[in-house]
């Protein structure tokens, strides 16, 4: 397991998490070393503020890395995911849907991990955006399709690129988003 891809977290009555991938239910286990290093990988690439708030939630376990990176993942998924539905809690492109968890300690819990976003995100106005510059419309051409001002959409463009950290170029800013499971 490579990638995060096309999963379904469900939180046990018992506290432990489950996982469906490629039709079959298995618990997560401290051992499952390898689901662990993916999500772990997958995780400090999009919600890196969520691996610093669990790696000082369990910094007592730091010396034994498997176990303290099991706790990171079983503790977020848990806090993100741990619904059971008919929606895949990481799709196909590796996005994650998380869900709203009814937890006994939501409105006690000190680290509100499941408050926590990802790293990168499009802003509302970026979202419509987004998907008619991968389509490689023009600026003239989105804003008539959005009935919106060509200078606006040119303007969002540039904030999130600016944001982003990227050159002001709509091709890039395209690129990034792809890579980044932004479209």
């Amino acid at each position: 397991m490579k990638d995060l891809k096309n999963i379904e977290f469900s939180l046990n009555p018992s506290g432990t998490i489950s996982y469906t991938v490629d039709g079959g239910t298995k618990i997560y286990a401290v051992n499952d070393y390898e689901l662990t290093a993916s999500a772990m990988a997958w995780l400090e690439l999009n919600y890196p503020e969520a691996v610093k708030i669990l790696a000082k939630k369990f910094s007592s376990s730091q010396t034994n890395r498997p176990f303290h990176h099991w706790q990171i993942v079983t503790n977020f998924f848990a806090c993100k995911c741990g619904a059971c539905d008919n929606v895949l809690d990481i799709d196909d492109d590796g996005i994650i849907h998380s869900e709203f968890v009814i937890c006994p300690v939501r409105f006690f819990c000190k680290d509100k991990t499941c408050q926590v976003q990802p790293k990168y995100r499009l802003t509302p106005a970026e979202s419509e955006i987004m998907p008619l510059l991968s389509d490689g419309l023009s600026h003239n051409s989105i804003a008539t399709i959005l009935k919106k001002n060509p200078e606006s959409v040119k303007s969002t463009i540039k904030r999130a690129c600016k944001r982003f950290g990227i050159e002001m170029n709509g091709k890039k800013l395209v690129a990034f988003c792809l890579k980044n499971n932004l479209l």
